[in-house]
């Protein structure tokens, strides 16, 4: 039995934005990265983060967490699980935890950091891998500094964001109230490319905001 959440969530969960693999009956079950797990008591575990925190009850699940690797299958999971557990009660729990978005699809490659911070913000991992890497983004004025850690984030710039039309034009300023930026807006507005400006440095970096394609 899982007991009502303490977080301020609602009925579908923790995760908003997932993909088909994430639902369901998962094939590669991992535990939520952003999520963390521990034994209380004989047939109770408690699923914590930073912000979140729910009693599991049942046996089942205190077996369950140190499987949900993301490492093994269902079949795998109930495999190893027998025959304390039947196959059916190890699908149908696995099938709840992934309701309330406390499983994910263990077939994502991001960092377990990155994952974390991505699931934490209601993303799967391969939904915001999917989303970034169709996420072309253009980046000037910087010397390459902002695209080497947007490619660190599995985000296309060079020659990936140039073969296609970018999602976003990044301009890195030291000023924006440059006069150079007026011909800038313009072309990328015409172009319909939404676009940003940047100041990573001074007393306080400023980002934004975004102005919209036409």
């Amino acid at each position: 039995m899982i007991e009502k959440q303490s977080s301020k969530g609602d009925s579908r969960g923790l995760l908003k934005r997932t993909t088909s693999a994430d639902r369901g009956l998962i094939e590669l079950p991992r535990l939520t990265p952003h999520l963390g797990f521990h034994m209380i008591e004989d047939g109770q575990v408690l699923l914590v983060s930073e912000t979140f925190n729910t009693l599991l009850r049942g046996r089942i699940h205190c077996d369950l967490m140190p499987l949900l690797d993301g490492g093994r299958t269902v079949q795998g999971i109930a495999a190893e699980l027998a025959p304390s557990h039947s196959a059916l009660d190890v699908q149908t729990a696995i099938l709840a935890l992934a309701s309330r978005g406390y499983v994910v699809s263990g077939d994502y490659v991001m960092a377990p950091g990155r994952a974390a911070y991505w699931s934490s913000l209601g993303a799967s991992p391969r939904w915001a891998e999917q989303r970034l890497a169709a996420a072309a983004v253009a980046v000037a004025g910087d010397a390459g500094v902002l695209a080497r850690r947007l490619d660190g984030f599995g985000v296309p710039t060079g020659r990936e964001a140039a073969a296609v039309r970018p999602s976003l034009a990044v301009m890195v300023c030291s000023d924006y109230l440059d006069e150079r930026h007026d011909s800038i807006n313009r072309r990328l507005l015409e172009s319909g490319t939404p676009w940003v400006l940047v100041r990573p440095n001074g007393m306080q970096p400023l980002f934004g905001p975004v102005l919209p394609a036409r």
